[in-house]
């Protein structure tokens, strides 16, 4: 059978469309009761969990592998077209190999960068969230921690020396990325790290 979208009777506008006559409730969000399906009530939100001014765990995790992903695949390319041009002048093609040679050259380089800058994003996205769950805070201090833990997580196959320095680097991109976040948003960036304020 046909749907039928819930119509009250002294609304004028969806009763002028619509014959006269009983309306069952067809409700897309699963919400029960009679109500109007032009106003879904006080909030613009379906559910409560969106009214939250902060992404959950999975999002972020989610969100940054993915922004992390897109960039390394975007470095990748270019570092890729770079070096197809340098191995196409040495070995004196032209044409349309030339182009072949640039193309093979910007997708290895353009999956291989944007898979390992993925799962970066990925490690850094997971600590964050679980951090400010944790915590029950969402500060820099999150992004500190969260940049040294996947500086050392990514490096540390490596030996415990290349993990201190993985970690080091990690801890001073987080460091000048809230420093840079802080003077985007209008904040004072020396006060970065003030906890509970």
């Amino acid at each position: 059978g046909a749907i039928k979208m819930a119509a009250h009777q002294d609304d004028d506008e969806v009763s002028s469309v619509l014959p006269k006559g009983n309306y069952n409730v067809y409700n897309p969000y699963g919400m029960q009761g009679n109500y109007d399906p032009l106003v879904l009530g006080e909030t613009e939100y379906l559910y409560e969990s969106s009214a939250k001014k902060s992404r959950g765990t999975h999002e972020r995790m989610f969100y940054g592998a993915g922004i992390c992903f897109l960039a390394g695949q975007g470095a990748g390319h270019v570092a890729g077209i770079i070096e197809g041009m340098r191995q196409a002048r040495r070995a004196g093609d032209e044409g349309r190999v030339k182009m072949n040679v640039i193309a093979n050259a910007a997708q290895k380089r353009g999956a291989r960068f944007g898979n390992s800058f993925g799962v970066v994003g990925l490690i850094f996205g997971s600590v964050n969230g679980l951090l400010m769950n944790a915590r029950g805070e969402d500060d820099s201090l999150n992004t500190l921690v969260a940049g040294v833990t996947t500086g050392a997580m990514t490096q540390g196959v490596n030996g415990a020396k290349s993990a201190f320095r993985g970690g080091a680097v990690g801890g001073l991109l987080a460091v000048t990325l809230s420093g840079a976040y802080a003077v985007y948003s209008g904040r004072n960036p020396l006060n970065i790290f003030s906890i509970g304020t």
